[in-house]
């Protein structure tokens, strides 16, 4: 794999990321749930 083609499949695996999170805030629940796990780390 070129050195591009690399580039280019980071920012894909980014933009899916990012895709996913900001479908997962649209269930609110999910998100509450997520905060609280987080919450409870500390």
């Amino acid at each position: 794999m070129n050195r591009a083609t690399r580039r280019g499949l980071r920012w894909l695996l980014a933009a899916l990321v990012l895709g996913a999170v900001f479908a997962a805030y649209l269930n609110p629940e999910m998100a509450v749930d997520l905060a609280s796990r987080v919450w409870a780390c500390f």
